[in-house]
Parts: structure tokens; C-alpha cells; sequence
């Protein structure tokens, strides 16, 4: 399974849609998730209909604001908990494999506003025990290392992150990939470039997925990148195939048969 995560900074042309379009395409992901839509319930049920998609969850954006949606295919099993404006929270069944949860988050982008995206936070982490991912554009960085340019950051709102994540038993998954995935699009000296979209998972999720790779894309439109969430199926993961082990008769008759057999 794959899930795609992209602040795409609107659907307002159809330029936008076409590079949607294209990255489905190259990446084929089970889930989608968009943040920043910017467009009504109804508007992105029109851009749906171009896409492989036959399950959506839409938060309506506010006077072209904002607005998140999750669209899913059919035959993954997910079931929807709550959702605000700047989270959708979900649980996915694996038949008899253990169910676990999916959270697509977006913080609060104005500093004055930041406590309130780590109060979400931790207000989530309460209500569900289950194995849980959750990624999104956290509008915050976890250290100085993921920034680039302008002036210097206060130290104490990545430690508010960064405790945020410990209280809720988060851990950073990391990324293959360019660095950073979003800018701020100015030139020369006021250039700025952070890692704002990150996925993040319990240690609980990352025993039933030890081999999750996140990878940071390119794409021709919006100020972030989109993120791509591989999952190995948990029938790959950690089930090893009994492989029989067999002596074959011929071997012996090799000239090196019995040095190697005395060398291990």
C-alpha cells in the first residue's frame, strides 16, 4: 500500500489538476491526501471524478482557505473517526491482521497559533490505542538542520514539537530525497526552504511496518512537494517463508564440498 500526502496550495486552475493527474499516475497510491484545497465539497467532487477514487472524505475551505480531503480506493478497508479543518483521523482493517490508525494532520501555519496544532496532537494520541501513522504538513520543524536560509529560528518551537511527538510516542520515519519540501519562492537572499511536511509513527505501527519508506517527490506546482508513504503488506513484512533446506547428493562430488562444509 502507498499513500500520498501533498499541500498542493489549491485547485483553483487546471494546471493544478494536471499535475495531480500526473502524479497519480506515476505513483498509483492507495490514499490520497490534499491539504490546502481551497475548494468546496462539491468543486472536489468534480476533480474526483477524474481520478481513481471512489471514496472521499472533504473538509469544505472557508472563503477559499484552507480545506483537506482524503480520497481512498475502494478496496481499502478505512473508516472514518472524526475530522476538523486541520485533521482527518481513520482506522484501517487488514482482515486478520491487526487494525491500525491513519491520522493526515495540518497545523496551524501563524506562530501565535502553534500550541493549538500540539494540543490537537495530544488530544488524538488520547482517544485510540491503536498502531498509528501520522503525517501531514505540520507547519513546524523537529531541528535547525531542516531549514535553509533567512534569518535564525527560535529554538523553543521545534522543542514544543519535538516534546509533542514524545508525549504522544511519535517518532520521525525520515525521508529519501530532497531535504526540504517546501520554499518560500523568494529570490536570492530572502530564499527559505523547510522540511514542513513529515510522517510520524508509534512504535507500535513501526513493529507492524518495518520497512515504510518515505520519499519526497517533485512536482511542477505549489510551494510544498508532495510526500510518498510506501507500506510493505504485513504478509511481506515479517512472515518468512519456511524454505526448505535440502542436501543435494551431486554437491559432494565437487572438489571444494568438503573445505566448505569444514569452514562453516
Amino acid at each position: 500500500m502507498s499513500i500520498l500526502s501533498w499541500n498542493c496550495q489549491g485547485f483553483g486552475n487546471q494546471r493544478a489538476v494536471d499535475v495531480l493527474s500526473h502524479l497519480m499516475k506515476e505513483t498509483t497510491p492507495k490514499i490520497l491526501f490534499l491539504i490546502e484545497t481551497k475548494q468546496s465539497v462539491d468543486e472536489m467532487r468534480q476533480i474526483q471524478s477524474d481520478l481513481p477514487y471512489r471514496c472521499m472524505l472533504v473538509v469544505s475551505s472557508v472563503r477559499r482557505s484552507d480545506g483537506l480531503a482524503l480520497l481512498w480506493k475502494e478496496e481499502v478497508d478505512l473508516h472514518i473517526q472524526t475530522y476538523s479543518p486541520h485533521h482527518i483521523d481513520a482506522l484501517i482493517h487488514n482482515g486478520n491482521d491487526p487494525t491500525w490508525r491513519l491520522t493526515r494532520f495540518y497545523g496551524w501555519p501563524e506562530e501565535q497559533n502553534k500550541h493549538e496544532s500540539w494540543r490537537l496532537l495530544k488530544h488524538l494520541y488520547s482517544r485510540l490505542p491503536d498502531p498509528w501513522l501520522c503525517c501531514g504538513d505540520f507547519n513546524e520543524i523537529l531541528h535547525l538542520g531542516e531549514k535553509q536560509g533567512s534569518r535564525l529560528k527560535s529554538l523553543q518551537p521545534m522543542q514544543e514539537f519535538q516534546s509533542t511527538l514524545l508525549c504522544c510516542g511519535l517518532v520521525d520515519l525520515g525521508f529519501q530525497g530532497n531535504q526540504y519540501n517546501w520554499n518560500n519562492g523568494c529570490p536570492r537572499d530572502a530564499f527559505m526552504q523547510e522540511r514542513l511536511d513529515t510522517a510520524c509513527a508509534s512504535a507500535e505501527w513501526r513493529e507492524l511496518f518495518p520497512h515504510v519508506k518515505v520519499s519526497h517527490l517533485q512536482a511542477s506546482y505549489s510551494d510544498h512537494i508532495p510526500i510518498l508513504i510506501n507500506i510493505t503488506g504485513l504478509d511481506q513484512r515479517g512472515r518468512r517463508k519456511k524454505i526448505p533446506r535440502r542436501f543435494e547428493e551431486k554437491w559432494a562430488s565437487h572438489a571444494e564440498c568438503e573445505n566448505v562444509i569444514r569452514q562453516a
